[in-house]
């Protein structure tokens, strides 16, 4: 029996704890049919270009941002753990989320967070489907028993901009239809992003999160 393999992209806590480390380091999952999802391993968006799902809205053209972030939160009822980074225009860093990783690595072509959170461990994957326009986002819970009940809140940022561009209010006014285990966005006569959560409910909030710091297209101008 031949030993395992061990993994190609491996990184630890040295590079994962350090942002500016974390974040010159990419990742990019394609669908091939011009999609894509891409990020750092930070979490952090860096780029105009990052985000869970940019997609061809008038295939094979017209590629845009639909999803650009999942931000994940495990809770116990007293303590809360964000499993996120986001960079700011005020130059601040909050949440701190990467401090919590203990690993990234790729698994095949999976890229794959192991946060630490006390005692216990979250791993988190993304990989898309190839031919079609689903990006797939799965927290795991393994190692350690939790002292209370766990919960994981997860913020899914969506939007409907040219990726080349950005977007400025008013301009993403979508309607959003269903509630329970799945949820849809509708812009009428364009697109309709479709949203479902396994083992869990999705509920619709109108909220306007603006002014991401964009560090890469910030220094390129």
């Amino acid at each position: 029996m031949s030993a395992a393999l061990p993994d190609p992209i491996r990184f630890g806590r040295e590079v994962c704890g350090d942002l500016a480390a974390a974040e010159r380091r990419e990742w990019w999952l394609a669908n091939g049919r011009g999609g894509f999802a891409a990020g750092t391993v930070a979490g952090t968006l860096t780029r105009r270009y990052h985000g869970l799902l940019i997609a061809p809205v008038r295939p094979p053209l017209g590629r845009h941002l639909v999803v650009a972030k999942a931000d994940a939160t495990l809770t116990d009822g007293e303590r809360a753990w964000p499993l996120f980074t986001n960079r700011w225009g005020s130059g601040a860093i909050a949440p701190r989320g990467h401090l919590l990783l203990e690993s990234f690595r790729l698994d095949g072509r999976i890229p794959t967070w192991v946060y630490a959170c006390d005692e216990v461990r979250i791993e988190h994957r993304i990989w898309m489907e190839y031919g079609a326009d689903t990006t797939y986002s799965a927290w795991r819970l393994y190692g350690g028993v939790p002292a209370g009940e766990l919960r994981l809140n997860v913020q899914l940022l969506v939007n409907a901009r040219d990726f080349h561009g950005t977007t400025r209010p008013g301009d993403f006014d979508p309607v959003v239809e269903g509630h329970g285990a799945e949820l849809r966005v509708v812009h009428p006569n364009w697109f309709i992003l479709t949203v479902r959560a396994s083992g869990g409910a999705i509920a619709a909030r109108h909220d306007w999160y603006e002014d991401f710091d964009l560090p890469v297209e910030r220094e390129r101008g």
